[in-house]
């Protein structure tokens, strides 16, 4: 090793102001000199009121040993404040991804006022598409998404159903029952799990991807924020060793256009997950309305209730 790669150098670290809910409501990345420490007043942040907020530190480039707290300007107490630290390891980027929710602190509804999903019963959503599958073959994909009225309780929570079912060339494949539920102090929409039914020729061969919250070590996560913020990383699913999905804010504000209509004001989320590095699926969500392109899918029609 040479002198040179022997000193030390700059990182990158990541400061995400986080609510109740576990929700970020804002976040900034800031260059850190070596041995020296930064200075940053967290009003500055964009979060407004901190009461009840919890401050993560995450190290996303850089190595050495590194420290964070919060200190009061008036008394220099390090410790008024809550501070979550992690380390960015260069192979394991889920460690920026929010996994810890503070559910027992939200009033849970099975109907909300989140635009970006629904919860209202009677929204259909029809999409198609074409995918190759594993034969290098083009099929075609067709998904409706319903809101059912009906409920399912999952870990103590009453949650609204929504269906999903899945076909290819016309034969369906999938049909999936999932529960979600609306914290009305966040608006987030947190996802509890679902029940799957694996079809072929007309007959259920399996149940992959099933999970529910509060069995083991599965732990409901966010399939939709209350306050989108670009750049904001979220667990959907916790269920290790079965669904670990995740989703990345990546665009908003943006105008799609559909078979369907052109919708404004949407939002993009890719979503990946640790059992597929490298792969990302792109999503667009749209006020009113929710998903209207699902990786290869796209929304041709749907119904308002």
């Amino acid at each position: 090793m040479d002198d040179e790669s022997d000193e030390p150098g700059e990182a990158e670290v990541l400061v995400e102001v986080l609510d109740l809910a576990g929700d970020v409501l804002a976040f900034e990345t800031f260059t850190m000199p070596p041995l020296a420490p930064v200075l940053h007043p967290v009003a500055d942040l964009g979060a407004g009121s901190l009461d009840n907020a919890t401050l993560r530190f995450t190290m996303i480039e850089g190595s050495g040993i590194f420290g964070a707290s919060v200190v009061d300007e008036l008394s220099n107490d390090p410790t008024t404040r809550e501070a979550h630290w992690e380390c960015e390891d260069e192979d394991e980027g889920e460690d920026l991804f929010t996994d810890q929710f503070f559910v027992d602190d939200c009033t849970f509804a099975s109907t909300g006022a989140n635009p970006f999903f629904p919860l209202t019963p009677g929204l259909v959503l029809e999409l198609e598409g074409e995918e190759e599958d594993d034969e290098g073959e083009m099929v075609e994909i067709a998904a409706t998404i319903t809101v059912l009225d009906e409920t399912f309780v999952v870990d103590g929570v009453e949650c609204r159903v929504v269906e999903e079912s899945e076909t290819e060339d016309g034969e369906l494949v999938e049909v999936s029952r999932n529960y979600f539920a609306h914290c009305a102090e966040t608006g987030s929409v947190f996802y509890f799990g679902e029940h799957v039914d694996d079809y072929e020729d007309g007959v259920v061969v399996g149940h992959e991807g099933e999970w529910l919250a509060g069995e083991g070590d599965n732990q409901a996560g966010i399939i939709m924020p209350g306050t989108i913020l670009l750049g904001a990383r979220y667990q959907q699913e916790t269920a290790p060793g079965v669904a670990m999905d995740r989703g990345e804010v990546v665009a908003i504000g943006l105008s799609v256009e559909t078979e369907a209509g052109t919708f404004e004001d949407c939002v993009q989320i890719n979503d990946s997950s640790p059992f597929d590095p490298g792969e990302e699926d792109v999503k667009l969500f749209c006020p009113g309305i929710g998903n209207v392109v699902d990786e290869d899918l796209e929304l041709v029609s749907y119904t308002l209730p």
